[in-house]
């Protein structure tokens, strides 16, 4: 965060091999935007890590808006298929969490976490606190892949605090196939040339050489 308390990144891609675990990574932070302590306290308290530094002390947001995203069920289930083991009793209990297979909620309704598939219209005019678009290599025009993109971006950009984020998780993406995964790479490597202005993107890949 910077020294106003706002985000850094408002949005980002996390690109690896499959099997590599971006599915686990990706759930995690949905559970911490869900219930956790996600945003930073307004209060201007601070915490101490282990080496004695002071950090923001983070709170809940109180009317927290999850969603996973993909274009096709099997995906949006490989995270949501996670949050059973995730959410101890304990956790259930203290947050009045229930549990369902497309939507989890949390204090009565106030908080959720939602599957959503190709379904750019059912999205138009949602106010999301945190997306994960999952699989963005498989995100194309023919499955409504780029509609769910811009209505995502939209209504990121609604949010009241400006604090709304995402995260595209992807494979390494087909060159030539135009998915959103080569979109956002293509506009990441605008930014690093300068061509286009930093509007907060982080984008982290682990990739061979060019000589490789």
């Amino acid at each position: 965060v910077d020294e106003r308390g706002r985000f850094l990144y408002r949005d980002g891609v996390l690109q690896r091999l499959k099997g590599w675990g971006k599915d686990p990574l990706g759930a995690t932070l949905c559970a911490v935007e869900f219930v956790g302590p996600c945003r930073v306290d307004p209060s201007g308290a601070t915490v101490s890590d282990p080496w004695g530094n002071e950090h923001p002390a983070g709170v809940p947001h109180p009317q927290a808006w999850v969603q996973t995203v993909a274009v096709s069920l099997t995906q949006t289930r490989n995270t949501m298929l996670l949050f059973p083991a995730y959410f101890t009793k304990k956790a259930v209990a203290e947050y009045g969490i229930d549990m369902g297979k497309e939507i989890i909620y949390a204090h009565h309704g106030r908080q959720q976490i939602q599957a959503v598939t190709s379904s750019a219209r059912a999205m138009e005019g949602n106010r999301p606190t945190f997306v994960l678009r999952n699989e963005t290599h498989h995100w194309r025009e023919v499955n409504e892949g780029y509609a769910m993109d811009r209505v995502i971006a939209r209504n990121l950009g609604k949010a009241k605090d400006g604090q709304a984020r995402a995260l595209s998780i992807t494979n390494a993406y087909e060159p030539g196939e135009e998915s959103v995964a080569q979109l956002a790479r293509e506009a990441y490597e605008k930014v690093v040339a300068g061509r286009v202005v930093d509007s907060g993107m982080l984008y982290d890949s682990l990739e061979a050489p060019p000589e490789a």
